[in-house]
């Protein structure tokens, strides 16, 4: 890793390469670069990292198409990819239209659509990661989001560092020790610039105004070291959850009898005598293997899907799911 007198960047570099060891990155991996100033810090700061590794950097840009100046953010990054000579792919999406046509939220559509589009970007590329710029103050938000929405233990647990995505894809975010202030100070350090999303500061969306007014009025009312405790119940609970996943995984081989896109008919005979909290998780489970949105699931769904377990009875679920028991067997499904 390359020397540097400068702290800040001392900093951000040893906090990327430590996270990038953690993640167990090798091979071609596809940066995900919006252009703003974290995901600009990930690829200034991968390609000064990775000399030694067995890492290739290519770059994916996606445009939501929801703000007027969003191609300029695509020219932007497709220069500076340019300028780095580093391989980037230009994709857009129409978020609108799939949030009409599949029921979601703004918020959930564009999510959506860009991780299916990394993922599509991922394979074509032959990267075996995608790398996104969460950051330990996004990991805080997250883990404050879902206690508010109720989302339990798991929800409790926030970002993970590494998830599957696919038998050839991974999902990595190396950055998620790093402070937004360490990111900013490594910009400033080597003098890169970077785009600035104007809608990041409409508090008309609720993460925005958990970032910019509430965990603010938590640090300067009741604790100010709150994003450090926020990350370490993430670790506590991450720590929990992988016990209990171990258990899941192991009961999804018996119980789940069908499973197909749209369609999953599982067997509740053992399910009515496990623990409450080992079912939800189950469910948790067959939601993200399902791809099927979670964001709007609620404690109290969740709940409510896991006492049909026990009880015959069905249940309407956000994002056009529904679910019903019928004697031993009980069958989600999810209108297309």
């Amino acid at each position: 890793m390359a020397n540097s007198s400068s702290s800040s960047r001392h900093q951000f570099l040893a906090q990327l390469d430590e996270g990038l060891d953690a993640c167990r990155l090798d091979g071609v991996c596809l940066l995900a670069v919006s252009g703003g100033a974290d995901s600009v810090a990930m690829l200034r700061g991968m390609l000064e990292v990775v000399d030694g590794k067995e890492v290739i950097v290519n770059v994916a840009h996606i445009d939501h198409q929801l703000r007027d100046d969003s191609a300029d953010d695509s020219a932007w990054v497709e220069s500076l990819c340019e300028e780095l000579g580093v391989p980037c792919t230009l994709r857009s999406v129409d978020v609108r239209r799939l949030a009409a046509e599949q029921g979601l939220g703004i918020e959930e559509a564009a999510r959506k659509a860009r991780y299916s589009a990394l993922e599509q970007i991922a394979v074509a590329t032959s990267c075996s990661a995608i790398c996104v710029a969460h950051h330990r103050d996004d990991q805080a938000e997250t883990v404050l989001a879902n206690l508010l929405r109720g989302s339990g233990v798991s929800g409790l647990r926030g970002m993970l560092s590494r998830r599957e995505l696919s038998n050839d894809v991974s999902l990595v975010r190396p950055m998620l020790s790093i402070s937004h202030e360490t990111v900013l100070g490594y910009l400033e350090d080597i003098g890169q610039g970077f785009r600035t999303d104007e809608t990041n500061a409409d508090n008309k969306a609720t993460r925005n105004r958990i970032r910019n007014k509430l965990i603010p009025q938590l640090r300067d009312e009741y604790n100010p070291a709150v994003v450090d405790t926020l990350c370490k119940t993430a670790k506590q609970a991450k720590d929990l959850e992988e016990i209990v996943d171990s258990i899941v995984l192991d009961l999804m081989k018996v119980v789940i009898k069908y499973q197909d896109k749209s369609t999953v008919r599982i067997d509740c005979s053992v399910l009515a005598e496990t623990n409450r909290h080992v079912v939800r998780a189950l469910f948790h489970r067959v939601w993200r293997d399902q791809q099927w949105p979670r964001q709007a699931m609620s404690f109290a769904a969740w709940d409510r899907l896991a006492s049909l377990t026990v009880d015959v009875g069905a249940v309407t679920l956000p994002g056009k799911i529904y679910a019903r028991r019928r004697e031993q067997l009980l069958v989600i499904s999810r209108s297309v």
